[in-house]
This record gives C-alpha cells, sequence and structure tokens, in this order.
C-alpha cells in the first residue's frame, strides 16, 4: 500500500498494541489497517514512515499497568518517618514541634509497624487512647511524678494526628506508592472548642504598666504599651531593632522576629511585611531608651536564623536591638515571662496601690488597706503575653476602626483571623437594638418564649385559655403574659 494512501482525508487507520506471548506483556507488536473508499481492507508492514508513526503514537497513548511492588508498604513506620522528615522543608519551630510529638506520642504506638498494617479501627482505637492520655509537660516544665497534669487538649490530639496523616499521604504521593489508603484521615477527633477573645480593659493594662515598670524598669514598660498599642506579636517586640523605627515619623517597620533559634528576617507571613504606627505619647517614652545609641543600622551580633534553616551564632551584646536583655542579647521568651511578664501580672492592683506581697508587714487577707492591696476585686486576670495583641485588635475595633485596617496593622493572612473580633464593633448590634426600641416605643413589651414544646391549657373565671406551643408571645384579650409569673399558671392580670 502506497504511502498517499494514509495521508487521504477518507482513509481510517487503526492500529491496537498486541501482546506477544513469546516475548512477555512488555513487547508489543504493531499493526494497522487501512481502510480504503471502497471499503477493502489492506494491511501493510512495509511503509517505514507509517511504522515511526504509529510507534511514537502507541508510546504516547499506550496504557501502561502501574509497577508498585506490594512488598513496598512492608517498610517500617519509623524507617519512612526517618526518610520523611529528612527530606521534608518547614520552619525549626515547626519541625522541632513534629519531632516532639513524633517522639512522644507516635513512635511508642506505631514505630514498629508496617506501613500497610494499620487498618481505620485501629488508629481510631489509637486516638480514643490520646483522649485519656495526661501531658507529660504542664506550664512549660516537667510534670512531676507526684503531680497530676492535665489530660492532653483536643487542639494537641489533632496535631498528632496530623504527624501521622502527613505521613502517610507524603507515602500515597510517591512514585510508585508505598501505601494506597491513609488509615489516619477522616477520624473522629475531639473538637476544639471556640475560644472567648480575651483582652485587658484599659484600667487593667494601666495597673500592669505601672506593675511592669515598678518591677523591670522603663524598658519592659515600653516593651508592653507597644505590644497593646500596635499589636505586635512578641517575637516581632524582642526582633526589633532600633533603626527599623522612623522616629520622624513615628512608625516601625516590622521585617524581623526573633525566635528560640535566633533572628530570623522573614516574619510570620508576607502580611506580616508590614510599616505600623507609633502614638505619640509613647513615642515620647520610647526616646530615652535611643540616649547614646545609634539610630542607623549597625551590625547586628544577634544569632541569625538563615533561609536555609542554618543558624548563625552570635557574638556577644547588640547595639541594635531596641528591647534586649540584662546582658545585652536577645530576649529569651520564656525567661521574660517568668521574671517580668507574670510577676507584674500577680502584682498589678487597678486601684493603684502595690500589692501585698511586696508589704514588710503582714498585711490582712482579701482586703485593701492604705498602701498595700491584697482584694481580689483590684487583681487583673492571667493572661499570657500574646493578650496584649488581642488587646490592640479589640480596643481599635471597639473605636469603630475598619477591620480590614485592623488586619493590616496586625499582619493577618486571613480576614477570618480578624473576624473573631467583629462583635466588638460600636454597630455591630444596631439593627436588633433599633428594633427592640420600635417595639418598645409601640407599647409592646416582647413575650416570653416557650421553652417546652407542648400546648398549656389553663382554666381561669370559667374560661379555658389555650396557648399554642412556640407562640412567640402569650396575649388575653390584648394583654401579655407576665414574664415573673409561674409559666403554666394565671397571671393577676388577666382576671376578669
Amino acid at each position: 500500500m502506497s504511502n498517499s494512501l494514509l495521508r487521504t482525508p477518507a482513509t481510517q487507520a487503526r492500529h491496537s498494541p498486541a501482546v506477544n506471548s513469546s516475548t512477555g506483556p512488555s513487547r508489543f507488536l504493531l499493526s494497522r489497517t487501512a481502510m480504503p473508499p471502497e471499503g477493502s481492507r489492506a494491511a501493510s508492514r512495509h511503509s517505514p514512515l507509517a511504522d515511526a508513526v504509529l510507534l511514537n503514537h502507541s508510546r504516547s497513548f499506550t496504557f501502561v499497568p502501574s509497577q508498585r511492588d506490594p512488598r513496598s508498604g512492608e517498610i517500617r513506620v519509623g524507617a519512612w518517618y526517618e526518610r520523611w522528615f529528612g527530606t521534608g522543608g518547614g520552619e525549626i519551630p515547626t519541625r522541632d514541634k513534629i519531632a516532639s510529638l513524633w517522639r512522644t506520642h507516635c513512635a511508642p504506638a506505631w514505630e514498629n509497624w508496617p506501613m500497610n498494617a494499620p487498618t481505620r479501627m485501629e488508629a481510631q482505637a489509637w486516638v480514643e487512647k490520646l483522649k485519656a492520655t495526661r501531658r507529660v509537660r504542664h506550664q512549660g516544665k516537667p510534670v512531676k511524678d507526684d503531680q497530676e497534669a492535665p489530660f492532653l487538649s483536643p487542639a494537641t490530639i489533632r496535631d498528632i494526628v496530623y504527624v501521622m496523616t502527613s505521613l502517610y499521604t507524603a507515602a500515597m504521593r510517591e512514585h510508585p506508592p508505598i501505601v494506597l489508603v491513609n488509615p489516619f484521615d477522616h477520624l473522629k477527633l475531639p473538637k476544639v472548642e471556640s475560644k472567648v477573645i480575651r483582652f485587658y480593659e484599659t484600667e487593667c493594662a494601666d495597673a500592669l504598666y505601672l506593675a511592669v515598670e515598678g518591677r523591670s524598669g522603663l524598658r519592659n514598660r515600653v516593651l508592653v504599651e507597644l505590644g497593646m498599642h500596635a499589636g505586635l506579636r512578641p517575637g516581632e517586640l524582642y526582633g526589633l531593632h532600633a533603626h527599623r523605627i522612623d522616629w520622624l515619623r513615628g512608625l516601625v517597620h516590622v521585617t524581623h522576629v526573633m525566635t528560640r533559634m535566633g533572628l530570623r528576617a522573614y516574619p510570620k507571613s508576607e502580611m506580616s511585611f508590614r510599616t505600623v504606627p507609633i502614638p505619640p505619647d509613647l513615642l515620647m517614652r520610647m526616646a530615652p531608651l535611643r540616649a547614646g545609641r545609634p539610630t542607623w543600622e549597625v551590625e547586628c551580633t544577634c544569632p541569625i536564623v538563615n533561609a536555609d534553616r542554618s543558624v548563625t551564632p552570635g557574638s556577644g551584646p547588640c547595639p541594635g536591638l531596641m528591647f534586649a536583655s540584662t546582658e545585652g542579647g536577645p530576649i529569651d521568651d520564656n525567661r521574660w515571662r517568668s521574671r517580668v511578664w507574670y510577676p507584674a501580672v500577680e502584682r498589678a492592683r487597678t486601684c493603684g496601690k502595690r500589692a501585698a506581697v511586696d508589704s514588710p508587714w503582714d498585711e490582712p487577707k482579701g482586703k485593701c488597706g492604705e498602701l498595700f492591696c491584697d482584694d481580689r476585686a483590684h487583681k487583673i486576670p492571667r493572661h499570657t503575653p500574646h493578650v496584649m495583641r488581642h488587646t490592640a485588635a479589640s480596643w481599635l475595633v471597639q473605636a469603630g476602626v475598619p477591620l480590614y485596617d485592623v488586619q493590616a496593622l496586625l499582619g493577618h493572612e486571613d480576614h477570618r483571623t480578624t473576624q473573631k473580633y467583629a462583635h466588638l464593633a460600636p454597630d455591630a448590634h444596631d439593627v436588633v437594638l433599633a428594633a427592640w426600641g420600635r417595639r418598645k416605643a409601640a407599647g409592646r413589651p416582647p413575650g416570653v418564649i416557650l421553652t417546652v414544646v407542648r400546648q398549656s391549657i389553663i382554666e381561669k373565671a370559667g374560661k379555658t385559655i389555650v396557648f399554642p406551643a412556640f407562640h412567640p408571645a402569650l396575649t388575653c384579650g390584648g394583654r401579655y403574659w407576665d414574664r415573673t409569673s409561674d409559666l403554666f399558671g394565671v397571671n393577676e392580670a388577666l382576671s376578669p
């Protein structure tokens, strides 16, 4: 058959790979059948060009069966974790957390299991066991033998299961895959309850400022005030350098964050690169802290976390740090909490007096004296330093600042994170309040909502009054049911 026949529009070429039983399934015999216009069948195997075209076509579209070795799933979970963790990326704190969760909770249960052995039921039983497991560390310290630690929180359990889920997801994405199913996916996990946003009111914040300054000096007070107003994260406050402050315009350029490993030149997310304003009165209190220090960029001697997650060691006190430790180096978060933050929270009093624990005399318990106070009502709530960020957002939203501007100030990547402060807006409930006002002006007080799903039949003065279930207001002759009366009794106001 000529090559021109293969090029005519009326020609239909059919080809299919045929298995050669003598050479095995990996070898194919290419055949083609040409259909001329008159419909007769003619086969040709002597055209080099057609053979080349069909060979290329078969290589492009021939289905290749999976080459997965079923024995690959017999690798131990611990061995696969070492391979997965060794090639994974992520920030150093995140990797440290994953390693800790694996070492404490995952490895004892699954390390010696083959990857293809765990079932969904066994994974769910492990989750139920985690619910009854107590923490090995509490309040930043190892739990002692005679100390009863709380149970693992739902958030911690979810983090533990996430490690195993990620481990199996990576195994399924291998080519060829190590396993075909993820037994840890879509398990029934404990629900994480929504937390109410906690923040300090103005009087509590003022009391805290005085307590921090009286115990730890002006520098720590300015640190706390800057966190309360500008909403900087603790790590962003610890890593703030003097040359990142625009003293003329009252702005702070957030470009670095201090971690446990060292100074990181890239904040938490892209939105974390931001410029935030400083209140004028706070800027005046910050001015003495820069006295005798260069406000231009100087050589930083802090430990540096590089982009490849390696750490360049520090070389002594850093002259550029705005808030340095007593030794001149970066602030250690755990030490600052235990030596500055929590002692100040315990000693802060809204009455303006000093805490009774600092009194040289024996002060009466639970009383507010002339100089010292131990009144529980005058103490402030105990929160972590992260409350400074919540306080900044809450104050701004209550002052009517749009959520979009609050998101930009705090550096939230997702607007839903900022949305949790929306209920604090001054106009958040205006529609509801206006509806109540219109109803009250009409002389119709709101009725009592029935909480019992049934009909209440009341007999009074020879009459039977029927109140249907779910009725929003109980009425009789234009009168409304008195909420102070028995729900299923008869109010004297309804007497004829």
